[in-house]
This record gives structure tokens, C-alpha cells and sequence, in this order.
């Protein structure tokens, strides 16, 4: 599952090396490589449907509403986390110290019940906090 979620979340953002794919484009990738055997049917399915691809899926221009408790800071850390950033980049992009954006990730830890930064990516695809 969480293979899955780190294709659809790196293809679906601007990277160093490459900008981001469409999330049209990022289901076919995923689809193409669940046919190659090299990520778990189940687990793609999961990932595409949370994303709004398929099977009961979110339509175009519809986001589910969520009510998780985060701070709009806490919001702006964890979209940074999901794209892949490290903490000191998220620090350096948010002008606040290292320290302060590791409380800021701990404290999303705790409010949406996960333990690891592809879990809170998984999260925020499946609660329309990824912009």
C-alpha cells in the first residue's frame, strides 16, 4: 500500500528532476505497473480510489471534507512531507527551525492517527489536503 501511495504522491509533484504528472496521468503509471506486477492489485485499487480514480472514486472537481484538527501551519508541514521534502527543507521553505517543524510533524502524527511519512501521505490524498 504504502509503495503505492509514494508513486501516485511522486508523480503527482513537482520534483527537482521533473515537474508533476496530472493525476489522470499518475492512475495510467499506476495501472501500468500493477499490470507488470510491480505494485499489489489491491493495494493500487486502494491508493486510485482514495486519490478520486474509480470505483466509487471522487468526480472531477469534487473533494471530501474533513475535519482532522490540524492548524492551517500544520496543514502547510504536512503538504511539504507528503511531497517528499525533509524536514530541514520544510524548515528552510517555512522559515521555522528544524525543531519547531518536527513538533509541527509529530503533532499531525498524533492528530490523524499514523506513525510514518508515507501514512500521512496516504492521509492527505485520501482527505484532499494535497493541493
Amino acid at each position: 500500500m504504502l509503495a503505492a501511495t509514494e508513486v501516485y504522491v511522486g508523480l503527482t509533484t513537482d520534483r527537482a528532476d521533473r515537474p508533476a504528472i496530472g493525476g489522470v496521468e499518475a492512475a495510467a503509471e499506476l495501472r501500468r505497473l500493477e499490470s507488470q506486477g510491480v505494485l499489489e492489485p489491491r493495494a493500487t485499487r486502494a491508493v486510485l480510489v482514495a486519490a478520486g480514480h474509480g470505483e466509487g472514486g471522487l468526480t472531477a472537481g469534487t473533494r471530501p471534507k474533513h475535519s482532522s484538527g490540524l492548524s492551517t501551519r500544520e496543514v502547510e508541514v504536512l503538504r511539504l512531507a507528503a511531497r517528499g521534502l525533509t524536514t530541514q527543507q520544510i524548515a528552510d521553505r517555512l522559515f521555522i527551525s528544524p525543531k519547531t517543524t518536527d513538533h509541527h510533524i509529530q503533532h499531525i502524527y498524533n492528530k490523524i492517527g499514523v506513525s510514518t511519512r508515507a501514512a500521512a501521505a496516504l492521509w492527505a490524498m485520501q482527505n484532499a489536503v494535497m493541493q
